[in-house]
């Protein structure tokens, strides 16, 4: 790919080191010793030299390579969407073997027709048989296993693992989702049969994205505290603002917490319009429909003394579940209680 080159940070900090080791020694046994002198050379397609090109040109080059072999960053950056996705690394080895094994197809029908075409020029010429698509010697049609892009994948995640977290921590959330999970803990995290935490805090932004997430062993905020104090203080080390808005089932418990740690939060519970520009929210009177025609007629009705206003109203679905004897849920029953506010 390029020529082999000397770098010369490398040779001067290696020949430091070399020094240091020598008088070390000397010192040690009364004796004068003296190193050899000796470069330090590699090729330039390594991933230390392409780092090191200004400009950012080692971004051109077209392959993440490996100890022996080298996969196109074409393929790689499309695994990141797919591993997401649920298509695992053996599935995406099939799909480029399906899609080889159709480009071979194509190439042999290609070299039919080339092999039809030439005794029309010339009477004499012959064409030769068109190879397997597993010959080594001639097509090589070879595809990377699972295995080996699973390992490729680990490996280019580690070298670009320091910009991710600090692309992770650019996200910002101009409103935050709190929820807290009390069977992952339940089920999931035992020793001995036993759970270790109480629950599993959960924050997602506007765009469904986990801003934070941790296990604590009670239901205290004390154990909240550290983390949300953290997240604030990434928030504007990167120059993000504070969420405007917090959404949570416990508005009552859970308004102090927020709107000490954050500047412009506001709850659905109260605040007043002096902290957020919300006014409070008040419970007025309820009413209970079993009727499927009562459900349509008041649901119209809310659509249409809503709908010139800025006003919302939300809507919350509850149904009955069976679970096995390990807590999983098996099966679910018909919506029991739809509820408007």
């Amino acid at each position: 790919v390029s020529r082999r080159y000397i770098c010369h940070a490398c040779s001067s900090a290696k020949k430091e080191a070399a020094e240091r080791v020598l008088e070390a020694v000397g010192a040690a046994s009364g004796a004068v010793l003296k190193g050899t002198e000796d470069n330090y050379t590699f090729m330039g397609y390594d991933s230390t030299s392409l780092t090191l090109l200004p400009h950012s040109l080692g971004e051109v080059f077209p392959a993440h390579l490996t100890h022996r072999a080298g996969i196109s960053k074409t393929l790689l950056r499309l695994m990141p969407l797919l591993f997401n996705r649920s298509v695992r690394p053996h599935a995406l080895s099939n799909v480029i073997l399906a899609m080889h094994t159709e480009q071979h197809s194509r190439d042999y029908i290609r070299r039919e027709r080339d092999i039809q075409m030439k005794p029309i020029l010339n009477a004499k010429l012959k064409g030769v048989m068109f190879s397997d698509f597993s010959d080594p010697k001639l097509y090589g049609g070879f595809v990377p296993s699972g295995e080996f892009l699973q390992e490729v994948y680990i490996d280019w995640v580690r070298s670009v693992q320091e910009c991710l977290n600090k692309e992770v921590k650019k996200r910002g959330a101009d409103t935050l989702h709190w929820d807290a999970s009390y069977k992952e803990p339940k089920h999931l995290c035992q020793h001995h049969g036993k759970a270790i935490f109480r629950a599993l805090f959960t924050a997602t932004n506007q765009l469904g994205e986990i801003r934070l997430q941790f296990h604590v062993v009670t239901d205290g905020h004390d154990q909240v505290l550290r983390a949300l104090a953290g997240f604030r203080d990434t928030l504007r080390a990167y120059g993000q603002q504070d969420p405007e808005l917090v959404f949570t089932d416990n508005v009552t418990g859970d308004r102090e917490l927020f709107m000490s740690e954050f500047s412009l939060v506001g709850l659905g519970g109260g605040g007043g319009v002096e902290e957020n520009g919300l006014e409070d929210a008040v419970v007025g009177e309820h009413k209970v429909l079993k009727a499927i025609e009562q459900i349509d007629l008041h649901v119209g009705a809310m659509r249409d003394m809503l709908q010139p206003t800025d006003k919302i109203f939300s809507i919350d679905a509850e149904w009955d579940t069976e679970k096995d004897g390990r807590g999983n849920v098996t099966a679910a029953g018909r919506v029991a209680v739809i509820q408007l506010a």
